[in-house]
């Protein structure tokens, strides 16, 4: 009889695209198992092929019924909250792992769309000449206390307009978002659109402008360069090594601030916590106002995000086209190599034809 193991995920968008790596890592250690996994945000791994069976944590009675009932000792459900789980200094990714007593395989992050999504998002971008640069500026949302969010991580919305303006020329700007964020006006809105179609904008966009969210994770699972704006968070935590982050937080000297230190960062919160909630059960009371402890945590200089200046974004922006740009052209000119043939071909034929190409792309380099 197969051993049965049941996963109960939770947390964020961003968290859950985070433990992906989790679930094809604890597929390889455990390869004839079966694995059901019960999540908040069960979107996330639609079409993954790494366990059998995937619940809406809406409906949790048959996960239970196949996964935990009398078989508690492999129903993982992870308590976030743990003293151990604060402050770790590393990844996101490599913390959940852990918490499911499982070794992260250092892979990509994986996310699956659906031929609708993809042709949803195909027809929403052919109306666009320009190459398409998505904004995601708001973000943060945390389901605790009454599902308040924090504004911590948010750029602020004249910068983005600033951005705009120095920018529409070259770029069409589109900006991301749901009911209750700011709007930019007189630029294309992808709005309250589903997780899915999300998920196949940052597949299939340009690139794009965002801060740390659900966006940026998605756009790393799918390889796509892109610039992160960083206030409150820690890049080391959440970041991804395929994107221009840009951090606003250096120089701060607040270090006294928290119980719970951080070398990556004075005013922000440790690394490794799952939510924007100060943890107050964890927090020495003399070194931090007890009104504090438990609530959402609210950055206490407002100037992380606005020290990001729009010039530093408009910059990364320009030296981030070229080079996309530049790969483009290069897996263009690839794709014009003589294949290989099996039969025997004209070896001059070939050095020519390499070097009418190399020509080519220097012509282009040096335009």
């Amino acid at each position: 009889m197969k051993e049965k193991y049941g996963l109960v995920v939770e947390g964020g968008v961003g968290d859950h695209i985070l433990a992906t790596p989790m679930i094809r890592s604890f597929r390889n250690k455990h390869s004839n198992a079966e694995i059901g996994v019960i999540s908040t945000h069960s979107r996330v791994f639609q079409n993954n092929p790494r366990a059998d069976l995937f619940y809406d944590a809406s409906e949790p009675m048959d996960f239970w019924h196949r996964f935990v009932r009398g078989n508690e000792e492999n129903c993982f459900r992870p308590n976030i909250y743990e003293k151990n789980r604060m402050n770790q200094k590393k990844a996101m990714r490599k913390a959940i792992c852990e918490c499911y007593n499982i070794e992260d395989d250092n892979g990509p992050l994986e996310l699956f769309t659906t031929p609708q999504e993809d042709g949803a998002v195909d027809q929403f971008l052919s109306q666009f000449k320009l190459p398409v640069v998505v904004l995601h500026g708001c973000g943060g949302r945390v389901r605790f206390a009454n599902t308040k969010r924090t504004h911590n991580k948010d750029y602020p919305i004249d910068y983005m307009v600033e951005i705009i303006k120095n920018l529409m020329q070259r770029f069409q700007f589109v900006q991301m978002g749901i009911d209750g964020e700011p709007k930019i006006e007189g630029i294309p809105l992808f709005w309250n659109t589903t997780i899915g179609e999300a998920f196949a904008l940052a597949k299939k966009c340009y690139t794009f402008i965002a801060i740390d969210s659900f966006f940026a994770h998605a756009a790393a699972a799918f390889n796509k360069k892109g610039i992160v704006l960083w206030g409150s968070t820690s890049v080391k935590a959440y970041g991804h090594d395929i994107h221009e982050n840009i951090t606003g937080y250096e120089g701060c000297q607040d270090k006294e601030f928290y119980a719970i230190k951080s070398d990556t960062y004075g005013c922000g919160r440790p690394d490794g916590v799952f939510f924007d909630i100060v943890p107050g059960s964890y927090l020495s009371a003399e070194n931090t106002p007890n009104k504090r402890m438990g609530q959402l945590w609210q950055c206490p200089h407002i100037s992380c995000m606005k020290s990001i200046t729009p010039d530093k974004v408009i910059n990364a922006l320009m030296d981030l086209s070229k080079e996309i740009d530049r790969k483009e052209i290069e897996n263009e000119l690839k794709s014009k190599l003589p294949k290989p043939k099996t039969k025997k071909i004209n070896r001059r034929k070939k050095i020519n034809k390499r070097k009418e190409i190399k020509e080519e792309y220097n012509a282009i380099n040096a335009n």
